[in-house]
């Protein structure tokens, strides 16, 4: 930064002087302004939520979970909104504008999560603050000695990270705000896993540090070890043995947010939060189901030119069962998503002006992930790794059909995931806030409208199977968010969930009920992201073609969204009215 930007940041009447400046001097000030809150923002530790999305850059240190800190956050975000709303009136160009209201949102979310700080759980069947933190640690650089220090700050950090648990769980029972006996469960199964075998998570194995001489590496291992057995592992037998004898007994069967004290205000606030519109969680879960029903619609006749005559449960068994969509390695699994990709990529350039700079495939993930990782994840590429990798759930071959391989990889990879964050890691323009956002309705959102490009390529036209498959991953996405909206705004139980979602013939059937406990108790209000995110994406290529009328560029409307990386929908559609202002 120049000398004049730093000298101008210390000045306590930035703010104040920007109405008496000349239009330029004002921009570069309200400019400066915005930078000096993005570094704020970029100091601070991450405390107001236990979310996974805390956990993007492995090597930020464990947040904060007391509620003292969350307090403090809140606090520290409300005087930045005051700092930064001012802005709004100032002379920014686009996007910078955009990044000052991308900021607004995300600090605004913060302040509103505050409120809804003791229905936060730590506890969950697949990621918990615990488990989430672990697994941090299995992807922590080691290459360096700043990197390995790093590491061991963290580990010297677990034991008050686990006591913050603790106390977040007492304080949740004292408020009878109580998890789900089988998410308890699960995590009591998780501990067990690690208080049997420590080391294979808190000590890098030796394929890690074989970059290191023998001493150098032994030291570095001596050292964590008695992190390990002087901190950290008391502390987990005390969380463990409290989870057990006094936590266990209580708990219950029924599921859903609106059995908690504010809990339908919290579901329609993490709605908003995760998909970044005001959904109302009725009118979702009707439309939701229009949405099935349309796809049920196609698919019978998909299944009718495909010359099957009986019922969609009977057709949906053939695919289940069917050996030529069985794999029996790990290989032809992989072999299958390269063969979908191929499809679209003579299309690309009809729609996309830039490819990635980034190779991408897919991958099995790593064995342990199997029993959580339901359909498996996109990993972005970074510094270390500089590939995106679909990692597929390996685990069951012999149950596991793979007939929907083709809409799934276009989903995880290209036109979808890869893609965006490709682009999101390659800009220039882009400041690291902006590079750091993960907003869920945007990113899903883009993959399940990247899918219907395939679609509209005419990739299936030919191949009435792979449509079929690519109408059944819609009415996934679709049941996704019944099921969701059932359980915490309807009142389903989870076995009701559990019985409606079993028919999605997709979802491999014994981590089906995993699935539906993850949408329970995890991360509720985040599986309208697919449905509705995809949805909003259409609905903005629809308004934006009618706005500039016949001269609508497609290659540039996607342009202008993946440049822009990930922003909330609302600011995303100034963005596109900003670059598409209409006929005159």
């Amino acid at each position: 930064m120049p000398m004049e930007r730093r000298r101008f940041l210390k000045s306590a009447t930035a703010l104040g002087l920007l109405g008496a400046a000349p239009p330029s001097l004002a921009a570069t000030r309200s400019g400066d302004a915005l930078d000096a809150v993005l570094a704020e923002i970029a100091r601070a530790p991450q405390r107001l939520r236990s979310s996974s999305l805390l956990f993007r850059e492995t090597d930020a240190a464990l947040p904060d979970l007391s509620f003292e800190a969350s307090l403090q956050a809140a606090d520290e975000a409300r005087a930045q909104i005051a700092r930064l709303t001012p802005l709004r009136s100032a002379d920014l160009d686009g996007d910078r504008r955009d990044t000052l209201e991308a900021v607004i949102w995300d600090l605004e979310g913060g302040v509103e999560s505050q409120r809804y700080y003791w229905l936060d759980s730590p506890l969950s069947a697949d990621g918990s603050a615990l488990s989430i933190a672990t697994g941090r640690l299995a992807a922590a650089p080691l290459r360096t000695a700043a990197a390995r220090d790093n590491y061991l700050s963290m580990l010297a950090g677990f034991p008050a990270y686990i006591d913050q648990i603790l106390e977040k769980v007492r304080g949740q029972q004292s408020r009878n705000i109580i998890a789900h006996r089988e998410t308890v469960t699960a995590v009591l199964l998780q501990m067990d896993t690690l208080l049997a075998s420590p080391t294979a998570t808190f000590i890098p194995a030796p394929a890690r540090l074989a970059h290191l001489p023998e001493p150098e590496a032994a030291r570095f291992t001596a050292q964590a070890g008695r992190l390990l057995a002087d901190g950290i592992m008391p502390r987990l037998r005390r969380l463990g043995a409290y989870l057990r004898d006094d936590y266990l007994p209580g708990t219950g069967e029924t599921v859903g947010l609106w059995r908690q004290p504010d809990g339908d205000d919290f579901y329609r606030f993490l709605i908003r939060f995760n998909v970044t519109l005001d959904i109302d969680p009725e009118d979702a879960h009707r439309r939701a189901l229009d949405t099935v029903a349309e796809a049920e619609r196609d698919m019978a006749e998909l299944r009718r030119r495909i010359g099957f005559n009986g019922s969609a449960e009977a057709f949906h068994h053939t695919l289940e069962t069917d050996a030529r969509w069985k794999s029996t390695t790990t290989q032809e699994v992989a072999a299958r998503f390269e063969a979908g990709l191929a499809g679209f990529d003579p299309h690309f350039s009809r729609f996309f002006e830039t490819r990635p700079t980034t190779p991408y495939s897919a991958a099995p993930q790593p064995p342990e992930y199997n029993d959580i990782m339901v359909n498996g994840r996109y990993q972005w590429p970074t510094d270390e790794d500089p590939q995106g990798t679909y990692l597929f759930n390996g685990g069951d071959l012999d149950t596991t059909t793979w007939f929907w391989s083709t809409p799934l990889i276009h989903h995880e990879l290209v036109p979808g995931h890869h893609l965006q964050f490709d682009r999101v890691r390659d800009s220039r323009t882009l400041p690291p806030f902006r590079k750091s956002l993960v907003m869920s309705g945007h990113t899903e959102g883009w993959a399940e409208y990247g899918r219907s490009l395939v679609v509209e390529a005419g990739v299936y036209d030919d191949d009435p199977m792979a449509r079929y498959a690519d109408r059944l991953m819609d009415r996934r996405m679709a049941m996704m968010t019944v099921a969701d909206t059932g359980m915490h705004a309807r009142r389903w139980s989870l076995d009701e969930a559990v019985s409606y979602f079993s028919t999605n013939a997709i979802t491999i059937p014994s981590l089906q009920r995993r699935a539906m406990l993850g949408i329970a108790t995890e991360y509720p209000g985040f599986l309208l992201c697919y449905w509705a995110g995809g949805a909003e994406f259409a609905r903005l290529r629809r308004a934006t073609a009618a706005r500039a009328g016949p001269g609508f560029d497609l290659r540039r409307f996607h342009e202008v969204i993946l440049s822009g990386g990930v922003l909330s929908f609302p600011v995303l559609e100034a963005r596109l009215n900003r670059h598409f202002p209409g006929v005159a």
